[in-house]
């Protein structure tokens, strides 16, 4: 029996206008269409690839009213702009995403699908002052190579993590899945900090099938060392209602775009 779910990547709603061709505003209307859609099909769960806002702890509140309407299980990656809130906030953010932890793992059948948090080290997540800010300037500025400080890295206790996840599902026989919202191929620009190093970790296994991500918002696709690395398309950057459908099966992820996605059928 094959496992369906829906895509939504960086819809970055602030009641803010337009900017280099990001429709803040829009979101919220695009999202409710994408919602309506997704409720009328059999779905196992919906995920949404982070930046779910574009800042301001206030904007979760009217997103978080039409994310709600959603009738499927839904999961969350953390992005960097899911943190542009004041100080006083930043320890609100999982909360209101109905998140109890940062990273995790949710099996279903013969797939394990891992949701990474890449704000491990950040400079959005962490409050002025704090060690894990001073440690994540740090970390980019001897080790970030290209890549923007506005991303971030999947720090060493969740790298720990992943790899018993990996272990583990391959032991049981589970093909793998990862949702993250930074990509690790390619512009340089907007790659996790510590990219070559979680290209490295994965490609010890030979049961990692895809990585999908968002930030990107023009997206792109990658086939590399037997792995799919697919980015997928903001919202907030296309005039149409961009999100999509996958279904994933022994033998393929067939992924199915609406609005500005394209359509994939990824082999394993």
């Amino acid at each position: 029996m094959n496992i369906r779910f829906g895509i939504i990547s960086d819809p970055q709603y602030s009641d803010i206008e337009d900017h280099k061709g990001r429709q803040y505003r829009g979101s919220l209307e695009k999202l409710e269409s994408a919602i309506d859609e997704l409720n009328t099909q059999d779905l196992d769960f919906v995920v949404q690839l982070g930046d779910l806002i574009d800042h301001d702890f206030e904007s979760f509140k009217a997103v978080m009213k039409v994310w709600d309407k959603l009738k499927h299980p839904s999961y969350h990656v953390l992005g960097n702009h899911d943190f542009c809130v004041d100080d006083s906030h930043k320890g609100e953010v999982l909360n209101t995403l109905h998140l109890s932890l940062p990273y995790y793992s949710v099996s279903k059948r013969d797939f394990r699908f891992i949701f990474l948090n890449g704000n491990g080290l950040s400079f959005n997540a962490f409050k002025e002052g704090s060690d894990k800010l001073k440690e994540s300037k740090e970390y980019w500025a001897e080790s970030a190579g290209e890549s923007e400080w506005w991303n971030g890295a999947i720090d060493q206790e969740q790298l720990c993590w992943l790899k018993e996840e990996l272990s583990t599902a391959e032991s049981s026989g589970q093909k793998v899945i990862i949702f993250c919202h930074y990509p690790l191929l390619g512009e340089p620009r907007f790659q996790l900090w510590n990219s070559k190093e979680v290209r490295a970790l994965l490609e010890c296994f030979k049961n990692v099938k895809v990585w999908m991500n968002g930030h990107f918002h023009e997206g792109s696709y990658e086939f590399y060392k037997s792995i799919h690395y697919i980015n997928m398309k903001g919202m907030v950057q296309h005039e149409e209602c961009t999100y999509s459908i996958g279904e994933v099966s022994g033998q393929e992820l067939i992924i199915k775009g609406y609005g500005s996605e394209e359509s994939r059928i990824l082999e394993f």
